[in-house]
């Protein structure tokens, strides 16, 4: 009886192991692993085309500075809040005619936005979603 019980519970453990690595390759199918460096500089969207994020400290309110080969093409905001800026750039990036962000990029822009403005906020993200050093 020990024994069926030891290959039944090893056989449950295995197939929830399973079934969570397959949750975890969906959910985090479009996100790499982040390291604070990451959110330094211009979020590049290829062909040209960079978001630069920006933080005005007079007025507190973030932009996302649009370029196309280095010349600026736009600017999206003002915002007082990063996550306003992240969530509402899809319509900004449709009328400009550049393609929509992936869910790993709307992640990199948000801490970026965060990393801009001198506050602690941006340690409380890296903390929040485990990003370490490299």
């Amino acid at each position: 009886m020990r024994i069926f019980q030891k290959c039944r519970t090893a056989s449950i453990g295995r197939m929830l192991r399973d079934r969570l690595r397959v949750i975890a390759q969906r959910f985090f199918a479009d996100r790499a692993p982040f390291y604070v460096d990451d959110f330094d500089g211009p979020l590049t969207l290829g062909k040209g085309i960079e978001l630069q994020p920006v933080y005005d400290p007079s007025l507190r309110v973030f932009s996302v500075l649009l370029r196309r080969e280095r010349v600026p093409a736009g600017v999206h905001g003002p915002s007082p809040y990063a996550d306003h800026a992240t969530e509402t750039i899809g319509q900004f990036l449709r009328e400009c005619g550049v393609r929509q962000l992936t869910k790993g990029e709307e992640f990199r822009l948000h801490g970026a936005l965060l990393k801009a403005k001198p506050a602690p906020d941006f340690a409380i993200f890296c903390h929040t979603y485990g990003i370490e050093e490299r």
